[in-house]
């Protein structure tokens, strides 16, 4: 690794030191050593890492099922979010999300049924209520009439007491009547055989004015005994007012139960489809899980891009049978780097703190150096070939040249800052 190729030239620079100042130090044979001194060697506060070139995003995708492999995306493409990457043979998936659709579509189509039939129900209750409102009022109507009836018959009876008491007086008056006629021919048949012709037509005046009075009385007695028929006629018209009255009550009570019958077997009828659209409902929402479920079913055949950004790498054809699980393609965002150390150990990781500079040299292209500062530092020691290394992250601050790629090798000396240290790793 470079970091014991650098230790060893290292090593070997002391040694040729070491040899160089010998003579200088221990001085010629036979002579006392001069007292040399020895300058000040500024020491190095450069910490040396091997680097690799992150883009900013990355994914590593494969397909969570098995399948055969009908389209790939080209390496290199660039790809919007979402653009399909791979694309697997769903024959059976899309049979299976046919089916869970027509079934959502006959349950959807059902559980409509069932709610038009609810809005039936609703509109058969309203009709009914209206008919017991109406029922009801019926009954009052008609009960009224019988009220009416009864006071009818009640006025016609006193008709009758009353026509009845006309007929007695007016017989009366005809007994009346006869008996001033008898008085009047009482009074006329004993005049004396002498009287004078006056007196006679006098008393015979007086009968026939008796007769007419009879004859008055005996008509009023008549008129009497009309008007008490026409008052029975009367009465037996207000009783069958009565009558029909009562029928009319009774059928419209009759009305009322039948009303209110229909309204309770509306109601029935509304908790039957309530419970039928409960039903329908709960298998439409069943369906369409079972939609959804097939959909994401058929959306595991296709791998596609979970960002913009270029295909970096393609491991795979048209045709072949990819397992699940197997990353064949890889999508990196290369609108940004960073730069990740892969050989850092503990002792440099502890020189340096986040906020250091950095200076980052792509291997085998020594001219190209891309400037940066150190963003975070792991706090985790990985075993890494019986190393224990620390990640450091490292963002540019110059632009990156369009050479660099995904894992592009550099070495990356981190220039610690002694004042930054003592901030903490950061993960």
């Amino acid at each position: 690794m470079r970091r014991a190729l650098v230790l060893a030239i290292l090593v070997v620079a002391a040694g040729v030191a070491v040899v160089l100042l010998r003579p200088a130090i221990m001085g010629t044979p036979g002579t006392s050593p001069a007292a040399t001194p020895v300058p000040d060697v500024a020491t190095s506060t450069d910490v040396v890492a091997e680097a690799r070139a992150i883009p900013i995003r990355t994914a590593s995708l494969g397909a969570a099922v098995s399948g055969t492999v009908t389209k790939v995306v080209a390496l290199g493409a660039k790809v919007a979010a979402g653009d399909t990457l791979i694309a697997l043979d769903s024959g059976v998936a899309d049979a299976q999300l046919v089916g869970a659709q027509a079934a959502l579509n006959a349950a959807t189509a059902q559980r409509d049924q069932a709610d038009a039939a609810g809005t039936q129900a609703d509109a058969a209750i309203a009709i009914a209520q209206a008919g017991v409102t109406q029922a009801e009022a019926g009954v009052a109507q008609a009960k009224a009439g019988v009220d009416q009836a009864k006071a009818g018959v009640a006025q016609a009876k006193a008709g009758v007491d009353q026509a009845k008491a006309g007929v007695a007086q007016a017989k009366a008056g005809v007994a009346q009547a006869k008996a001033g006629v008898d008085q009047a021919k009482a009074t006329r048949d004993i005049l004396p055989s002498g009287a004078s012709n006056a007196q006679k037509r006098q008393a015979e005046a007086v009968v026939n004015g008796a007769q007419a009075q009879l004859d008055a009385a005996t008509a009023r007695v008549d008129a009497a005994n009309a008007a008490l028929d026409a008052a029975d006629a009367a009465l037996d018209a207000a009783d069958a007012a009565l009558d029909a009255a009562n029928a009319t009550v009774d059928v419209a009570q009759a009305t009322l139960v039948q009303a209110r019958a229909q309204a309770e077997s509306a109601n029935a009828a509304k908790v039957v489809a309530k419970h039928a659209a409960d039903v329908a409902e709960a298998e439409r929402v069943r369906a369409s899980s079972a939609v959804d479920a097939a959909e994401e079913a058929r959306a595991l055949y296709t791998v596609t891009a979970p960002f913009a950004g270029t295909v970096a790498s393609v491991l795979i054809h048209e045709g072949e049978l990819l397992p699940p699980g197997i990353v064949v393609v890889r999508v990196a965002d290369m609108s940004g780097w960073t730069f990740e150390t892969t050989d850092l150990a503990e002792a440099g990781a502890a020189r340096i703190a986040p906020g250091d500079t950095a200076t980052i040299t792509v291997e085998d292209v020594e001219s190209v150096q891309i400037q940066g500062r150190v963003r975070q530092i792991g706090a985790f020691g990985e075993d890494r070939q019986g190393d224990v290394v620390f990640r450091v992250v490292i963002e540019p601050t110059t632009t990156v040249p369009s050479l660099i790629l995904w894992n592009t090798v550099a070495t990356a000396t981190i220039h610690a800052n002694p004042a930054l240290r003592g901030q903490g790793a950061t993960p």
